[in-house]
This record gives structure tokens, C-alpha cells and sequence, in this order.
């Protein structure tokens, strides 16, 4: 996708009428960029990114085929990092199994990859859950103390919140690829929160992670976003739910109730001031009617023009 018209239009020659010994093969990751009379000359082939557990098994192969003692929660996390791309993945390995004592390690490979860790993921979940801004601010020093990225912060956050998303709707269904976290793990993380709860959690957060591209502060925006997290489950969601009553009534509910209530004021009022038009005892009915009689009596009594 580099090449200019003119080269494109000087290639398109031996496209048509190759020679018998040639076989062009042309890799591109942006074919929007290719021109239709070249494709149109081509067998195209899409590929796809692999997953994390066929590279994980590739990974495999390759440590016992090389003699690298590796753990599979570490090969796991290689994969998972990887993103798709068993090149990235084979790099990574070859990097940790350089480094590695005796074996690679799950906790090797975070210092590679420059991941935050597992403890501080979860404190960051149950501060969070528990409204208990301290605990949820140590999380970052502690974060910022040790040299991590709180973009890297951030982003594992999201796909925690993600994968217990998922896994509080679907189970073990779907969208376990991105996580390398047990079933038992998940499940008590999926506990922590209302199903209502996830998305806004991951709508800031990945609002958070859009200003760390260009603030001067890093610390100041993450620690500004754990805050309004924090508040929300510590107070909005428990005033909320003792407003709507039982857990588990979603936000459309209340509305709806609310309205309702409006609705049945509102009728008892029309049905009050009706009643009271009707006897024709209220002082503005027998005022109305005073003036009736005079308009008619007045009428009456002028000459016919």
C-alpha cells in the first residue's frame, strides 16, 4: 500500500502476463489503499488474528521443542499480550526465556510486559465496590512508587470490568480470550458490582485512558477517575436503590413508578377541581351567574335597533 499510481501502473504489466517461474505474493494490512485493477488480478486471502489459545499452544510447542521451562499461566499471559500475533508472542518468549533463572515465570513476564499485577487489579475492584477512596488512591501510588504505566493501570482495569461483565451475563460462554483470571475469580469480581454498574465504570475509564494521551498529569486524572467511582457505588447506587426499593429494579423502573405517581396527583386534583365546578357552590360560580342574570336583564331592556 506504499507504492504510488505510477508504480502500481508499472506492476499491473507483469500482473497480466507473468512469467511462468514468478509467483508475486503482496501483503498489505490497509487494501483500501490497493487499486481495483490489482486486486482484480490477485486471489485474495484475509487473515485473521489468531487467538490467544492457539498461540498459547504454539508457545508451548516451541518451549519444549527449545528446552525453555516455562509456567502455563506465563505462556498464557505471552499470548494474551500478543494480540493476536504469534511473532509478537515468539519475541516475548524468546525475551523472557533470556532472562528467566530456571523457569519463566507468570511474574517474569509482567516485568517484561510492564503489566501492573493481579493484587492491584483486585484492590482497585474492592475499593471500588466498597466506596473506600483511600484504599482505591493507595492503589495508585502504589502503582506510580513501583514505575508502572497508569495508562497500563487503566487498561488492565477495563478489561477486568470487561471480563466480569461478560462473565456475570454469559458465564463461561464467551470473552474469556482477554483475561488470563480463574472462574472462581471472575465470579467473585462479578459479585462486587450491579449489572447497571459496568458500563459506566468503563465509559470513564476509558475516558480517562483518551486524556492520558496528552495531560501533563497522569496521576491527577487517574486518581480523579477512581474518586468519581468510588462515589457512585458508595452513594448514588445505595440512595438509588432505596429509593426504587429492592435490588435488582433497574433505573427505567423508577422512572416509570415515579411518573405514576405523578400521574395518580394529577388525576385526583382534576377529579377535585371538577367536583367543585359541578355543585356551583364556590363563590366564582355564583359571581358568573350574578353577572349572567345582569347581561340578560340589560339585554332586555334596550331598544330594538
Amino acid at each position: 500500500h506504499m507504492l504510488s499510481s505510477g508504480a502500481f501502473n508499472a506492476l499491473l504489466k507483469t500482473l497480466e502476463e507473468p512469467p511462468s517461474y514468478v509467483i508475486f505474493i503482496l501483503a498489505t494490512t490497509e487494501q483500501s489503499k490497493i487499486p481495483v485493477t490489482v486486486l482484480s488480478r490477485c486471489q485474495r486471502y484475509d487473515f485473521k488474528r489468531i487467538t490467544a489459545e492457539t498461540i498459547a499452544a504454539r508457545l508451548r510447542y516451541v518451549a519444549d521443542q527449545s528446552d525453555i521451562a516455562a509456567e502455563d499461566a506465563a505462556l498464557s499471559l505471552i499470548a494474551q499480550g500478543a494480540a493476536g500475533g504469534l511473532r509478537d508472542a515468539l519475541s516475548t518468549l524468546d525475551q523472557c526465556a533470556a532472562l528467566a533463572e530456571p523457569v519463566v515465570t507468570e511474574q517474569l513476564v509482567r516485568d517484561i510486559l510492564g503489566l501492573v499485577g493481579r493484587e492491584h487489579i483486585e484492590k482497585s475492584l474492592r475499593a471500588i465496590a466498597a466506596g473506600d477512596a483511600p484504599a482505591a488512591l493507595s492503589v495508585v501510588a502504589e502503582v506510580v512508587e513501583k514505575g508502572r504505566d497508569l495508562r497500563q493501570l487503566t487498561a488492565e482495569l477495563i478489561r477486568e470490568l470487561r471480563a466480569a461483565m461478560v462473565y456475570q451475563a454469559a458465564g463461561e460462554a464467551a470473552g474469556r480470550e482477554m483475561t488470563s483470571t480463574s472462574s472462581e475469580m471472575l465470579a467473585e469480581e462479578a459479585a462486587l458490582f450491579p449489572p447497571e454498574a459496568f458500563a459506566p465504570m468503563i465509559g470513564r475509564l476509558n475516558e480517562v485512558l483518551g486524556e492520558l494521551r496528552w495531560t501533563t498529569e497522569p496521576r491527577i486524572a487517574v486518581e480523579t477517575a477512581f474518586l468519581s467511582l468510588c462515589r457512585p457505588v458508595a452513594a448514588g447506587l445505595e440512595k438509588a436503590a432505596a429509593e426504587t426499593g429492592p435490588v435488582g429494579g433497574t433505573a427505567d423502573e423508577a422512572r416509570l413508578a415515579h411518573l405514576e405517581k405523578q400521574v395518580a396527583v394529577l388525576t385526583a386534583q382534576l377529579a377535585a377541581r371538577s367536583a367543585a365546578v359541578s355543585s356551583g357552590d364556590s363563590p366564582s360560580c355564583r359571581v358568573c351567574a350574578r353577572r349572567s342574570r345582569a347581561v340578560c336583564s340589560g339585554s332586555l331592556s334596550s331598544p330594538l335597533m
